[in-house]
Parts: C-alpha cells; structure tokens; sequence
C-alpha cells in the first residue's frame, strides 16, 4: 500500500454584485501517492493545489485558507487526485 500525502483548503467571503449580498464557501481536499520522502515534492503538492484552486475553481488566493499538510498517510478521503509526472517532476489533476 503507498502513503499519500492530504491535505485541506477552504475559504469563505461574501461578495456583493449589483445589489446583492451573498457568501461563497468553499471546501475542499487533495490527495496524492507520496513515493519517497521529499520535501521539495511534498512543497510542490500544496503549491499545484492552490495554484489548481486559484486557476480552475477561481478560489481568491488571498482568501484561501490553507490546511494541515500531512504525509505518511495509509489511506485518504475522497476528495481530489494530483498525481506526479516523474518526467517533468510536477504533480497535475
């Protein structure tokens, strides 16, 4: 079985837009297969993460709340998926 690297982010913020107040929340969480210990790795997970969060779901980056990172993870949540190309060594949805 691999471990897995996890981690949560959500954000929150109420938005006005042509005289209407709402709030937006978000939630969410990633997951990966960790391979051998690596910082620069482990650091570039949370990186792809929030740049995911910032480029495809249009989170506000300066509103995103970061989660505990953890690595050594014997199984994960449902949540997203971010798998590592070992040829361009960055991890992708």
């Amino acid at each position: 079985m691999p471990d897995y690297y996890t981690q949560q982010f959500s954000y929150s913020e109420t938005v006005t837009k042509n005289g209407v107040t709402k709030n937006i929340d978000g939630n969410t969480y990633f997951w990966g297969v960790q391979g051998a210990h690596n910082h620069d790795k482990a650091i570039a997970f949370s990186k792809a993460a929030m740049d995911y969060l910032v480029s495809t779901a249009k989170w506000p980056r300066n509103k995103i709340e970061i989660g505990k990172f953890f690595s050594g993870q014997s199984s994960h949540k449902a949540g997203k998926e971010l798998k590592w190309n070992d040829k361009t060594e960055k991890w992708s949805k």
